[in-house]
């Protein structure tokens, strides 16, 4: 066979294609294998990208030194509630016990029974009547403590005795004349002024508990008998202690037995016991 007559066949043509559809299809797989990788992928859910809605709040930018401030009020109002919480707990433990229990009437105390009032008795006594040594008569009590004063720095004993808005400084009494004369030449000595006259006290009556009542009327017979100054010292204590133990106790009766028990010099303890029956009288 000739040259001429050689058939020549060409694949060139065929080959395209076939190029192309390879080319085609490793495109489509990297394609395939981009997708995969990238984090957007959603057919894997560990590679889902999470899209952050942005914060609206205003975010606060401020130095340290303010957050350690903001702490540690905040921690002091924490303790201090804390605090504030066991005292009032600690509170209500304690007067919980002095209140009464829910199931106690809430008049228990009104129908309590009152107790007894102090049994009182009217004491009569008669007037009496004694000379007196007068020091001064003045308008105030105030001026006439002064000159009480003033006699006590020179260990004379004395009494204020008001009546009739005027107040009468004495420093002694005696039912015999020359014993009262006698005390005032004494006063006199010391430069101390001095006046006797007669001084009386008004009968009348005073009402006194019926614990009281007996010692009235042990002192309202010992002044009428003129028999103060002759009670032994224990008897007049024993007096004066029964006196104390009784109902309101305190009083013008009370400092009168007390100088009673313990000197009763110059007549003042009758001077004390007719000033208190006077102040004691009803009216």
């Amino acid at each position: 066979m000739s040259q001429k007559n050689k058939i020549s066949i060409s694949l060139r043509k065929r080959e395209e294609p076939v190029k192309q559809e390879i080319l085609q299809a490793k495109r489509e797989q990297a394609a395939a294998a981009d997708v995969k990788e990238s984090p957007e992928y959603r057919g894997d859910s560990s590679h889902m990208h999470v899209h952050e809605m942005p914060y609206k709040g205003k975010k606060i930018n401020g130095p340290p030194f303010m957050k350690n401030i903001m702490l540690s009020v905040i921690t002091a109002l924490i303790i201090s509630l804390a605090l504030g919480f066991l005292l009032l707990r600690m509170f209500v433990s304690v007067t919980g016990d002095n209140t009464s229990s829910p199931n106690e009437p809430a008049n228990a105390g009104a129908s309590a029974v009152p107790s007894d009032p102090v049994s009182m008795v009217t004491v009569e006594y008669p007037s009496f009547e004694a000379t007196i040594v007068q020091v001064g008569v003045y308008s105030t009590e105030s001026k006439a403590n002064e000159w009480k004063e003033n006699l006590a720095d020179q260990s004379v004993p004395s009494v204020v005795w008001e009546r009739d808005s005027q107040f009468y400084l004495m420093a002694g009494s005696n039912h015999d004349q020359a014993a009262i004369e006698l005390l005032a030449a004494e006063l006199s000595a010391s430069d101390i002024p001095t006046y006797t006259k007669s001084w009386s006290v008004a009968g009348g009556s005073a009402e006194v508990s019926e614990a009281q009542s007996s010692i009235v009327e042990t002192i309202v017979q010992h002044m009428e008998s003129q028999s103060l100054a002759s009670v032994p010292l224990e008897e007049r204590k024993q007096l004066m202690q029964a006196w104390q133990e009784t109902e309101h106790a305190n009083g013008d009766f009370l400092n009168a037995l007390k100088t009673w028990s313990n000197e009763g010099e110059n007549g003042i303890s009758w001077l004390m016991f007719g000033n208190a029956l006077e102040k004691m009288k009803n009216s």
